[in-house]
């Protein structure tokens, strides 16, 4: 007998016609839909007092109450109520019927607002007849009161619980302490304490993590279970390779390094996020790896989303490669005709060791002959399918994924949960900081003379605006009202605007002709965040910076600093009390900037849901209880790694259904 079987009845656990129909245009079909109808909230009366907002308080009616009609749908009552020896004004709106049930010397409970320089008292609700020190739990929903459905569902439970399967491994519970699944139903839907609710929400939470976790590691397993032959290259020529590199790489480069040429010669597919801040040197770390794959014989594939990211990869590896035997090509959705066709023939013949390009790399037209190594940068902007397709161009193909957004640790947990992590923690000694200023709209005529001297040294600068177009909703700074407002400041300076809705090819031919030096000023959205190295640019000025991430801001102030020369970032801003703003202006740390940002924002500021698989918990926060979303890690790995999902039979179909799916 499984509760998502047993459907609700009229007449049955106390259900009569009218709380039928309401349940089931709920879609509460069965017992364990009812039982899964979770209070909105709770009725605290345990609390007493009149300094708590939004608190109850008990009292007594002192004087009769008043009912004032002020129009249709609009009308309110007062009364003095006696509240801690104190005589408090009541209003409450909109509840007419209750001028009959407030006779003087009732006792009532007050929720509501109190305004402690009046002695008054907003309420939003005021109830009569409840236990003293208790939780009472509020469903909310409009035609059944929340005590009938409170006795309905502790009824449906009385009488169906032995078929409540638990969910959680025994081992689970004894170690986090937690109650079975019955024990955690009673006390969701009726609390005698703050601590039995905490409790039952403990479980909840848990159980909710633990299943998505032990997905993630079910995948995690599936990954390691394909077989792939280890790569095998001499280790000499990759010493004489880096002789021909020009610094010196950082601590963070060779420990990365070394973790994905671990993952390379082992016999289960690479499967690796590489983390770093913008100059941090990913992309020669990912060169080494490409480069250890080529000399076993193997093609790489270098995966980025646009155009001209493609063209500046292909042009650093061509010099990065030179003395080498290294055979590079670009591939773009720009290369058409004759051009194209002779490119397919070399990927197919393999007279090519690395190809670079957009999702060019993956239609169906292009066939690899030894795909070994995927490489995808900034991995989040290309969506799940997308990535598996390249990935399946080849014979379970290693795969490192790039990224300059810092992921925060907290996030990292469930967001990472089925590959592997390297982060590099640390700039080369070389790379200047960028000088980061807050300024206020009303001193922008000196941040508009520092950039004129920037210029005048034969400098480039960024400029950005949040909105592409007017708005008349809200009040912020467009590309073309900026291109306006600067036209006016610098008449004698080249300038260009570049936007979303631009075509990919025009986008692409504005900033080449930034990066030559073409033109002095480019005005823009947030569109060159992931954009070419210009290291000629040394000035970033973001209008209304207080309407971006920290995270984001970091990664345009990452466009500049690129060269030798001092770079500076100034956050233009009208709001005054900018205390968010003067967070990155004191830290050039990615990953401390992305926890804050998480802090405040949340995680879509990250990744889009659509394409990061981005988890929703019913009961789970992924900031404030990532210690518990860790801990469920650890045990899913457990589970799946030494005990087996096999062993774990009463994990919930759901969750087995869903596993299965992927198995599939």
């Amino acid at each position: 007998m499984d509760l998502k079987n047993m459907y609700i009845k009229i007449k049955k656990n106390g259900i009569g016609p009218k709380t039928y129909q309401i349940l089931k245009s709920l879609g509460v079909n069965t017992i364990y839909d009812l039982i899964n109808l979770f209070p909105k909230k709770y009725l605290d009366f345990t609390i007493t007092g009149l300094n708590l907002d939004n608190a109850f308080v008990i009292g007594s009616v002192f004087t009769a109450a008043k009912n004032t009609f002020v129009k249709k749908n609009l009308n309110y009552i007062t009364f003095d109520a006696k509240v801690e020896d104190k005589i408090v004004k009541v209003t409450i709106f909109n509840r007419p019927f209750l001028i009959n049930k407030l006779n003087v010397g009732q006792t009532i409970y007050i929720e509501g607002k109190y305004e402690e320089k009046n002695s008054k008292i907003i309420a939003s609700n005021i109830y009569f007849s409840i236990k003293e020190n208790t939780l009472e739990p509020s469903y909310e929903i409009e035609g059944i009161p929340s005590k009938s459905l409170k006795k309905i569902i502790l009824s449906a439970l009385d009488e169906y619980s032995i078929y409540n399967k638990e969910h959680l491994p025994k081992f689970i519970i004894e170690k986090y302490n937690l109650p079975d699944i019955n024990t955690s139903y009673r006390l969701i839907h009726s609390p005698e304490t703050k601590l039995d609710f905490e409790l039952a929400i403990k479980r909840f939470k848990y159980e909710e993590f633990l299943e998505f976790e032990l997905k993630l590691q079910y995948l995690r397993m599936l990954n390691q279970k394909e077989e792939k032959t280890p790569k095998k290259w001499d280790i000499n020529e990759i010493r004489d390779f880096i002789k021909t590199i020009p610094f010196e790489f950082t601590s963070a480069q060779k420990r990365v390094t070394n973790e994905i040429y671990k993952d390379l010669k082992s016999t289960f597919p690479m499967n690796r996020l590489v983390q770093g801040d913008v100059g941090s040197g990913k992309t020669i770390v990912a060169a080494l790896a490409l480069y250890a794959v080529a000399l076993d014989g193997y093609e790489t594939c270098f995966m980025v989303p646009t155009e001209v990211l493609a063209y500046q990869h292909y042009e650093n590896l061509t010099k990065l490669f030179k003395k080498t035997n290294i055979r590079l090509g670009l591939l773009t959705s720009s290369i058409k005709g004759k051009k194209r066709i002779e490119l397919l023939d070399k990927i197919k013949n393999h007279d090519l060791d690395v190809i670079i390009g957009t999702h060019a790399l993956f239609t169906d037209d292009i066939v690899y002959d030894k795909l070994g190594l995927v490489i995808t940068d900034e991995q989040h902007r290309f969506g799940v399918n997308q990535r598996r397709a390249l990935r399946e161009k080849g014979f379970n193909p290693d795969v490192l994924y790039l990224t300059a957004t810092p992921i925060p640790r907290t996030l990292a947990i469930s967001v990472l949960g089925d590959m592997d992590s390297s982060i590099i923690d640390e700039l080369p000694k070389n790379r200047k900081q960028i000088k980061t200023k807050v300024v206020l709209e009303d001193n922008l005529d000196a941040c508009l003379n520092f950039m004129d001297s920037e210029i005048k040294n034969n400098h480039q600068i960024y400029v950005i605006s949040p909105l592409i177009e007017e708005s008349k909703k809200v009040e912020l700074h467009d590309v073309f009202e900026t291109y306006e407002l600067l036209k006016n400041k610098f008449p004698n300076y080249k300038m260009e605007v570049l936007h979303g809705k631009m075509k990919q090819e025009e986008k692409d031919l504005i900033m080449r002709r930034f990066k030559n030096n073409e033109f002095q000023i480019l005005i823009s959205t947030t569109v060159i965040e992931v954009g070419i190295d210009n290291p000629n640019a040394t000035v970033m000025a973001i209008f209304n910076a207080e309407r971006f991430g920290l995270s984001q801001l970091h990664q345009l102030r990452g466009r500049v600093g690129r060269g030798s020369s001092e770079s500076y970032c100034f956050l233009i801003t009208n709001n005054i009390d900018a205390k968010r703003l003067k967070i990155i202006e004191q830290t050039t740390d990615g990953f401390k900037l992305a926890e804050e940002d998480l802090k405040l924002r949340g995680p879509g500021d990250f990744f889009g849901s659509r394409q990061s698989g981005m988890p929703k918990f019913k009961f789970g926060d992924l900031i404030a209880d990532y210690r518990m979303l860790e801990k469920a890690k650890d045990d899913a790995y457990f589970i799946v790694f030494t005990v087996g999902l096999d062993k774990y039979f009463y994990l919930n179909d759901k969750v087995m259904k869903e596993i299965n799916s992927i198995k599939d």
